[in-house]
């Protein structure tokens, strides 16, 4: 029986479709990987007759298969907790829908721990689908010195929405990479919450158990240390 079209992307896309052209090889090994098999020839087939997600191009004898704009935006960059995204430049909206529901969806035990040296309101959209408790650690505060809009959006989260939220401050020597922690898993962004998808970034998972707790405690230490917003 051929796998269906939802493996084969898959596999693409693990195979490294989704950055740069790859061989009908590079997919099929992909797919053994994840405990299926299809011929070459199959595969070759089956992707190149799916134009709306998956374009190619001869070189050197060899057709190379690359999913689609539209194949990256219907799969969306957060699929699994487990694995490294990168966030295409110019995806702003597409991106912040699939942050707040990745989040949502994986913010389940204990606490939302934030490290985002710099947050605005935008950042508290991307949290609206958590139902747990949220801490926010910052340096600054507001979009280009809007503070005051802030205040007035958090103040509505925590109270028309009904959030436990908390925002703490340090000063800006004190903090500059950001972080997100739940339950036992966390995750390094590269890139501001409120504005990714603006610019190439990676959310990079904290795999090893060595690591996690020690990195954790670490920033809820840290967290405790700040000023109360």
């Amino acid at each position: 029986m051929e796998p269906p079209d939802s493996v084969l992307l898959d596999a693409l896309e693990r195979a490294g479709g989704a950055l740069r052209p790859v061989t009908v090889s590079a997919v099929t090994g992909a797919v053994r990987d994840a405990g299926t098999n299809v011929s070459p020839g199959t595969a070759r087939r089956r992707l190149s007759s799916m134009k709306r997600f998956v374009s190619f191009r001869t070189v050197g004898g060899k057709r190379l298969f690359i999913l689609t704009p539209e194949a990256l935006k219907r799969r969306g960059a957060f699929k699994s907790p487990h694995s490294a995204v990168f966030v295409r430049p110019g995806t702003s909206w597409t991106t912040q829908q699939q942050l707040k529901e990745f989040l949502g969806a994986q913010a389940k035990d204990g606490h939302l721990l934030v490290i985002d040296p710099y947050i605005s309101e935008e950042t508290l959209v991307c949290l609206a689908q958590v139902a747990i408790p949220i801490r926010i650690l910052a340096c600054h505060i507001g979009e280009r010195g809007r503070e005051a809009d802030f205040r007035r959006t958090y103040d509505k989260f925590r109270h028309e929405l009904g959030r436990d939220v908390e925002v703490r401050r340090l000063p800006a020597e004190e903090l500059h990479g950001r972080y997100i922690f739940t339950g036992n898993r966390g995750w390094v962004v590269d890139h501001s919450l409120k504005n990714l998808g603006g610019k190439p970034a990676v959310v990079i998972p904290l795999h090893l158990d060595s690591v996690h707790p020690e990195i954790k405690k670490y920033f809820d230490d840290l967290f405790a240390s700040g000023a109360v917003y």
